[in-house]
């Protein structure tokens, strides 16, 4: 009798297990990889980022759409960011400029993967707020063939959340080291730099993916790049 009472109890627990509705498998969206939250105003300080600039900061969702853009690469073609996209994906990416041996030793390692990622049909683009003149010392030190763009009055930069205006003793360090102040090199009023950022804008003319770190040290490697288009 325990046996077949076993059994029954036994029966309807896997009926009922069965019977009640399943839940929907959710498919979880690749966020963008940002680093803000945890920075103290001390550590913005250090790598430069004025306080006011903080609350300027902030990545473009994955899945948002991409501010579209327009300007002249350094041979004076004219670059409109979503007539790119109808081509393929492109690689949006931001950097301080010929000064920064960080910056030129990123855009370094784009030369080896450039074939490979164009004949995916992806356009890179390097995006700074130094003017013609230094743009042309970054491609000599770089190699690198692409697009560069001089957004000067960090207009580009304010529309995906990467620009900040430099702290004075930065500005200052950047002097001792460079006999100039970054005013100076990029021939602007105040001081403005972006967060080294990259963005990858899809087809359709939206985020697919993103690496936004105030550290300038941390950047996103070609391999991630590559490994998200």
């Amino acid at each position: 009798m325990i046996k077949k009472l076993s059994l029954f109890i036994f029966t309807i627990l896997i009926f009922n297990a069965c019977s009640e509705p399943q839940p929907k498998r959710v498919t979880v969206q690749k966020k963008a990889k940002t680093q803000t939250s945890k920075i103290s105003v001390e550590e913005y300080a250090k790598m430069g980022i004025s306080e006011e600039s903080i609350k300027n900061l902030n990545a473009i969702s994955v899945g948002a759409p991409a501010p579209d853009f327009t300007a002249k690469d350094q041979a004076g073609n004219s670059i409109q960011l979503s007539r790119l996209t109808q081509k393929g994906d492109v690689v949006l990416v931001f950097y301080r400029g010929f000064w920064c041996g960080y910056c030129t030793k990123y855009l370094a390692t784009y030369v080896e993967k450039l074939k490979t990622l164009e004949a995916k049909g992806v356009t890179v683009l390097a995006i700074a707020p130094e003017g013609e003149k230094n743009i042309t010392k970054t491609i000599e030190s770089t190699e690198l063939e692409i697009p560069f763009i001089s957004d000067n009055d960090h207009e580009i930069m304010d529309k995906y959340g990467v620009a900040f205006k430099v702290n004075e003793d930065y500005n200052q360090k950047v002097k001792k080291y460079k006999s100039q102040t970054l005013n100076e090199i990029n021939g602007q009023e105040e001081a403005y730099l972006p967060i080294p950022a990259t963005y990858i804008i899809g087809k359709d003319g939206k985020v697919k993916w993103a690496h936004f770190d105030p550290d300038y040290s941390k950047r996103a490697t070609v391999e991630e790049v590559m490994a998200n288009l």
